[in-house]
């Protein structure tokens, strides 16, 4: 039974970690979002709509890993 648990919990960690880095990766995506939509690089209509794209998938990645 020991195992059991000791594998349950070394998999969420190791799941907890993934879903962190992809939370981090997605904050840096939203970064470097705005600065494309400042600097030009993209449409700000398009822009803002990859915005609201990366804002709610941040949304669901954080509300897995608080769970």
């Amino acid at each position: 039974m020991a195992l059991g648990v000791m594998s349950f919990t070394t998999y969420q960690t190791v799941e907890n970690f993934r879903l962190t880095y992809a939370l981090e990766n997605m904050e840096e995506m939203h970064e470097y979002m705005h600065e494309d939509i400042k600097d030009g690089t993209i449409d700000p209509v398009i822009g803002k709509i990859y915005l609201e794209i990366i804002d709610e998938t941040m949304y669901f990645l954080d509300e897995e890993i608080n769970k």
